[in-house]
């Protein structure tokens, strides 16, 4: 590890103007969160907010992965066992099971199906546990059903050193995300500028003005996203100092 942060450090200096970088940008420039709202509920990963803000017309979504018990792959974002009935350790018989605020739950299998259903529609995964094993999980269960995993699916990564491992599974796009990367903006500009397979930086609100987060993205030529605003005003002010897009609840 100490290698691989001595190479990036090297490579180019922070000031320096980046060469001509050819990214493939998001889409869209809103991102459901957590698949979006569905009857006034957030962080439900459901089905029914995938289907029902399909229809509003998104058509990029981020979820949350997580590993039960028994190691099966689930949509859902950890803390919200008691909300949804659950367990602190639960199967993913248990979870199936669950219907929180009457909505049905998905696992990978349900994921596929969605995805063959709205082939256009793509998938920016949040993983709660060890992000290159359910991302391997993922690859190898969506490609198995037939999913365009390369095209469907763009991961989330968080840190330099995940990079070669998710690129070699062949996703066309990934995104970097820093809320569990908070310390190293030399690290993150060296790493944005060797590596156009990153199509948008994500930060969290409460940083991207305090750490000129929008700054660091101009630089390295790279669309930057904000998470998570549900307020019409903030997403305004954010487009004003140059913030390309949003993860968001509801702002569809």
């Amino acid at each position: 590890m100490r290698k691989f942060i001595d190479f990036c450090l090297n490579i180019i200096p922070v000031s320096q103007a980046p060469l001509s970088i050819s990214r493939k940008p998001l889409q869209s420039d809103v991102v459901a969160h957590a698949l979006g709202q569905w009857n006034g509920e957030n962080y439900l990963n459901c089905q029914e907010a995938f289907e029902e803000n399909y229809a509003k017309g998104l058509r990029l979504f981020e979820t949350d992965f997580s590993l039960t018990s028994d190691g099966a792959v689930v949509l859902f974002h950890d803390g919200h066992e008691e909300r949804f009935g659950l367990k602190k350790s639960f199967t993913e018989v248990d979870f199936l099971s669950a219907r929180p605020f009457g909505s049905h739950l998905l696992n990978l299998e349900a994921l596929g199906k969605l995805l063959l259903k709205y082939p256009d529609s793509k998938i920016i995964t949040d993983v709660k546990d060890d992000n290159l094993k359910v991302l391997m999980i993922i690859n190898q269960k969506l490609n198995q059903m037939g999913v365009n995993v390369s095209s469907q699916i763009i991961p989330q990564i968080y840190h330099p050193s995940e990079f070669p491992k998710i690129k070699a599974m062949g996703f066309e796009q990934m995104i970097f995300t820093v809320y569990r990367f908070k310390k190293r903006k030399n690290l993150t500009a060296r790493f944005l500028r060797q590596n156009p397979e990153i199509s948008a930086l994500t930060v969290p609100d409460k940083w991207i003005e305090k750490k000129n987060y929008v700054k660091l993205a101009k630089q390295c030529d790279i669309d930057i996203f904000v998470h998570s605003i549900n307020d019409e005003k903030r997403r305004e002010q954010l487009k004003k100092l140059g913030v390309r897009g949003i993860y968001s609840h509801q702002l569809f």
